[in-house]
């Protein structure tokens, strides 16, 4: 099984999840606070992906931040956020990678990234690769199978519902 340090948020009738991947602190939480609503809550923490793309939800409560940056984190029961687990058994739709690094006011940028670069940027983002039988193989196959990897540079979170709802829209 494949492990991702993101966040996933599934279609709550086929099943179809985006992983967003991300380093701890640049908005897989908040993504999933502002387009979570009606969809299914895979998780804001850890993406498991078997083999087939199958995940495994782990519906966790939510870390947010209080207002000062050192301040500690509040952990909030999904529930209480009006998020809901999935209705049906989620799987790998699309993987993107987020970066919140765009102006305030800027367009959401959207960039599709080479097999090779996927796999660079991937990888600090995944646990136990080295335990897995033929982990490169494995993670490229995994990247293809879902159309490759988008880079997504944004602001607000609510500017990527148009990545969300098409990722969500996909058929297996």
């Amino acid at each position: 099984m494949a492990m991702f340090h993101a966040s996933a948020l599934c279609d709550q009738r086929s099943g179809a999840t985006i992983a967003m991947v991300a380093p701890g602190g640049t908005g897989k939480t908040t993504v999933v606070r502002a387009l979570g609503a009606g969809r299914g809550y895979v998780t804001d923490e850890t993406v498991a992906v078997a083999a087939d793309r199958s995940i495994a939800p782990y519906c966790k409560p939510l870390s947010l931040r209080r207002a000062g940056w050192l301040q500690p984190k509040d952990e909030v029961a999904p529930q209480a956020l009006g998020l809901l687990p999935p209705a049906v058994a989620p799987w790998l739709a699309g993987l993107v990678l987020l970066r919140r690094d765009r102006a305030e006011g800027s367009p959401v940028e959207v960039e599709d990234v080479e097999l090779l670069d996927a796999l660079v940027l991937l990888a600090p983002e995944t646990s136990s690769l080295a335990a897995l039988d033929r982990p490169l193989h494995l993670l490229a196959e995994m990247v293809e199978s879902v159309g490759g990897l988008r880079r997504v540079r944004f602001h607000y979170a609510a500017d990527l519902e148009p990545v969300v709802r098409e990722v969500l829209g996909r058929s297996r």
